[in-house]
């Protein structure tokens, strides 16, 4: 799906839609964990400077994980996340849907060809955070929300996320194996940030 100012076209997407691939990501998983993907089930979108791809694990997890190349060098420092920013009314005038009714997964609307020389990541007001998540190679938050965005060095909005807020989730920025990548949780039952433990983290 194409978002061209007010209007909404169908058209080839910026993003290549990857079916085949499932190891593209195995490497953040433990491999016990890893055992427990579903690997009928691993839908990505290829970008120009970013890949996301989507699992679920043991048939109730949905991980999300997404990898930004252009911040291979960046430091987890240097990736503030922002509380209570009103974003009710934030929208991307030209872009695209990559992710839409997959429930309990959050829609995903990006601008094309997404780029970030930095990355600031940002709570919509009302955002419940049950746990901040902090360790040596990753920062995030466990809890509740309704929208999240990702802005670049100057503010402007690249990425859109619009959750259930019903849901509780996991929403991590990590910098591993020399890489940078989000990994976002969510899932239908109810869990905790034990999850964490299915992923190579250390």
């Amino acid at each position: 799906m194409i978002l061209v100012g007010g209007g909404t076209f169908y058209y080839a997407n910026m993003y290549h839609v990857e079916w085949e691939n499932c190891e593209r990501f195995s490497w953040v998983f433990k491999d016990s964990a890893w055992s427990n993907i579903d690997k009928d089930l691993c839908l990505g979108n290829v970008g120009k400077n970013d890949v996301h791809k989507g699992y679920v694990y043991k048939r109730k997890y949905y991980v999300e994980i997404w990898e930004f190349f252009n911040l291979h060098d960046a430091n987890l420092s240097d990736v503030p996340f922002n509380t209570d920013i009103v974003l009710d009314k934030v929208e991307i005038q030209r872009g695209e849907i990559i992710q839409k009714d997959v429930f309990p997964c959050p829609q995903i609307t990006v601008k094309f060809r997404p780029y970030f020389n930095k990355m600031n990541i940002n709570f919509n007001v009302g955002s419940k955070i049950i746990k901040t998540l902090n360790a040596p190679k990753y920062k995030g938050f466990y809890g509740n929300t309704s929208r999240i965005t990702l802005t670049n060095e100057k503010d402007e909005n690249e990425v859109i996320f619009d959750f259930h807020q019903e849901d509780t989730t996991i929403f991590l920025a990590v910098k591993n194996f020399s890489r940078f990548y989000l990994i976002i949780v969510n899932s239908k039952e109810k869990f905790d940030d034990s999850i964490l433990n299915i992923f190579n983290l250390e």
